[in-house]
């Protein structure tokens, strides 16, 4: 299932991808896909999508008003009525643009009512009038019931538009508060480094003068210590012909007992004492044919003489 809503979310965006390339003037035909420059407007009267360029040409030569190139609108549109698209359906810009004129005195809250069901018909009348005006039905009519409802209810949407604008000041007073807080916050932070900042370069340049005064001081030991760095270097640049040639001194061992016999005298009396030479690799570590017997002799014999 968690595959199958995956893949249905893909399909839905690459559908709202190719949607907003197949987005089009009304009167040249062109697309995103042909021009991503493109910039549609929309007509808040009617709803009907526009280009940037197409509207540009359309108020040149100080033309003030033009009627809508859509097939079946009559709309007499002027430059102000188009802006950029923001919605995915003109009808919505339409929309947007009757409750921000038309409707815009209707600011009355549950709190202006006696009862909720006189606030629901006060909402159901508003959408109506909303519908009507959006879809064109009735307007000259419609437009009359909203002037007669603003002209009874005028106290009452005095009153409540007064209470929407302290809404809106206590609003932005509390935004610039905060704002205000932010900005001393950022003051404080951006103080706090500095100060760190100057903490740091301040012992960072103690730390240099204790240095400076130190090698003030180390001077002549510095001296002494170069002097025998250069008497080492000296004698260890000796000429080879000044060093004596190692000499090898067989070790005398005392082992408090008579001394073992020769290798010859071994191998006449001892069988296990092999005749031939051992390999070169054992000679050259000092190991003779007679090294076992030797050590057995010797620690037979040490400690006999004692």
């Amino acid at each position: 299932r968690g595959t199958v809503c995956v893949k249905s979310e893909v399909v839905c965006e690459m559908a709202a991808a190719d949607d907003v390339y197949m987005l089009k003037c009304m009167r040249c035909s062109t697309t995103l896909a042909i021009k991503p420059t493109m910039k549609l407007l929309v007509s808040t009267k009617c709803g009907h999508e526009l280009c940037d360029v197409c509207v540009d040409r359309s108020f040149v030569a100080g033309t003030v008003t033009i009627k809508c190139p859509g097939a079946k609108c009559s709309a007499v549109l002027r430059r102000q009525d188009y802006e950029p698209k923001k919605f995915d359906s003109g009808v919505v810009h339409k929309e947007v643009r009757v409750r921000q004129t038309d409707l815009r005195e209707f600011t009355l809250t549950e709190s202006d009512f006696d009862s909720l069901q006189e606030y629901n018909d006060y909402l159901e009348m508003v959408e109506d009038f909303a519908y009507n005006l959006v879809n064109e039905i009735d307007v000259p009519e419609t437009q009359a019931r909203i002037k007669k409802f603003c002209d009874e209810n005028r106290a009452r949407l005095k009153n409540s538009e007064r209470k929407r604008q302290e809404e809106l000041n206590e609003l932005r007073r509390s935004l610039r508060d905060e704002e205000a807080l932010r900005e001393e916050r950022r003051r404080q932070h951006k103080a706090d480094q500095e100060r760190e900042a100057t903490e740091i370069r301040r012992q960072h340049e103690a730390e240099l003068q204790q240095l400076a005064l130190a090698g003030t001081f180390l001077k002549p030991v510095k001296k002494e210590v170069e002097a025998d760095k250069t008497r080492v270097t000296m004698t260890m640049r000796r000429p080879m012909a000044e060093v004596p040639l190692y000499r090898y001194a067989p070790q005398a061992v005392a082992t408090g007992g008579p001394a073992v016999p020769a290798t010859p005298m071994l191998q006449q009396n001892f069988a296990a004492v092999p005749a031939s030479e051992p390999p070169s690799a054992l000679r050259a570590a000092g190991v003779d044919n007679a090294l076992f017997v030797k050590r057995a002799l010797s620690d037979a014999f040490a400690g006999l003489l004692v």
